[in-house]
């Protein structure tokens, strides 16, 4: 068996504690950059897009075909919130609309049961006669 010194034990392991620490930050700055690099592919796409239509078209700049599908792009995402909206809106209105019409129909069955009870105790008690 070797001699181990202790002094030269505890360097390898504090070297080998802030070799960890170096990978851990590392994946962390990796791990940050994920959101840019996915908006660069985005950006991209975009952007081969825009050439294909520019090209296509026969007219206007890359960079304007660009902005005006990104014009687009915006117009229909607000579009789509906006139609969500509407149809909350009318869903909203038509259950309170239910709800209103079964209150009523509650209402009326309770008037009703009241009247029919009523009659049925004048008839035993002779009311009004």
């Amino acid at each position: 068996m070797l001699p181990i010194d202790p002094i030269e034990a505890l360097q390898g392991i504090q070297k080998a504690i802030k070799l960890v620490k170096k990978a851990a930050q590392t994946a962390q700055d990796v791990g940050s950059l994920a959101p840019m690099i996915g908006k660069m592919f985005d950006a991209r796409s975009t952007a081969t897009k825009a050439m294909v239509e520019a090209k296509k078209s026969g007219k206007g700049s890359n960079m304007g075909t660009a902005l005006q599908m990104d014009i687009e792009d915006a117009h229909l995402a607000r579009q789509a919130k906006e139609d969500e909206k509407k149809r909350k809106q009318k869903e909203q209105e038509q259950l309170e609309l239910t709800m209103l019409i079964g209150g009523i129909a509650f209402v009326l069955l309770l008037v009703g049961i009241g009247i029919n009870e009523l009659m049925d105790v004048c008839k035993h008690t002779r009311c009004g006669r």
